[in-house]
């Protein structure tokens, strides 16, 4: 019964705050010798806001508040929260991230390409996005034994990601989707997704 199972994990849930609470305010005694230090708790890409108030901790389990919680999350507006809205990097942060990324040298001569120009407009300047794409170049130029050039490289991770349908929200997903489906004897495989798929339902 669905309603007997979602009443059963909102026990738990209680349960397991309450005892998280005794336990940080355990940690903040023996640590600081002191129990108003307010921890900082980190949520990352929060889709349902309901659930931010399971990762509100009580001193001792029920008292006071022994926690601030920073969210990051797509939506536009978390009700309760003093939102700050990180905007994109610039172009010029663009690159110079992308080359790091990358292992190449802030001077290299792709940096002025229209190039790589269209791809980190394509990435929507995403630090994450674009942080993947340059480990994945470096990854592509020392698989081929340095064979290929960059601007070549960079072109077949364009030409790649251009094949998945992207959207906007979605730009990391397909990058990494492509990045983790490498070709073996010319066929794309999904070997390393299904490493992935492994280790979740393992662990």
């Amino acid at each position: 019964d669905p309603d007997v199972a979602r009443l059963r994990m909102k026990v738990h849930m209680e349960e397991a705050r309450y005892h998280m609470g005794k336990l940080l305010t355990s940690v903040q005694r023996k640590r600081w010798k002191s129990s108003h230090k307010i921890l900082l708790v980190v949520l990352d890409d929060v889709k349902d806001e309901s659930e931010i108030g399971w990762y509100q901790f009580r001193r001792g389990g029920e008292g006071d508040k022994i926690n601030d919680i920073v969210v990051t999350s797509r939506a536009s507006q978390i009700n309760g929260a003093v939102v700050v809205t990180v905007p994109p990097l610039s172009s010029k942060e663009s690159i110079r991230l992308f080359l790091n990324e990358s292992d190449l040298p802030p001077n290299h001569r792709i940096a002025n390409t229209t190039i790589l120009a269209d791809f980190l407009e394509a990435c929507h300047h995403h630090p994450l996005t674009i942080r993947h794409a340059g480990r994945w170049l470096n990854l592509k130029r020392a698989t081929a034994g340095n064979h290929k050039g960059t601007d070549e490289v960079l072109a077949e991770i364009n030409e790649s990601i251009k094949k998945c349908g992207i959207s906007r929200l979605d730009v990391l997903y397909a990058m990494m989707h492509r990045s983790m489906s490498p070709l073996v004897n010319g066929t794309e495989t999904k070997i390393i997704r299904l490493c992935f798929a492994a280790f979740v339902t393992v662990f």
